[in-house]
């Protein structure tokens, strides 16, 4: 898989500055290296050209490492799955 990335990306850039011509051979050459269709290819070397790089996403509004719930909601959770735990295994014995 990370070779395909990889194949992928060096690719991507020379791809998308070349005439149509080399355009063709670029194809050529993606498709038989990771086999490929030629549609797939060029619609994929397409969009990892246009892409902007990756980045980790964050939950908005939110510094990282900070919780989603609240403390208080997360014990009312963990008191309620406590309880569904136990009345279950009591019906069970």
């Amino acid at each position: 898989m990370a070779a395909r990335a990889e194949i992928t990306r060096r690719y991507a850039q020379a791809y998308a500055k070349a005439p149509k011509t080399l355009k063709g051979e670029i194809l050529d050459t993606v498709c038989e290296l990771i086999g490929w269709s030629r549609d797939n290819a060029r619609r994929r070397l397409r969009t990892k050209a246009s892409a902007p790089p990756r980045t980790r996403r964050t939950r908005l509004g939110s510094k990282p490492g900070s919780r989603r719930y609240s403390y208080n909601s997360l014990r009312v959770l963990q008191l309620a799955v406590f309880h569904t735990n136990s009345l279950t295994a009591s019906s069970c014995s």
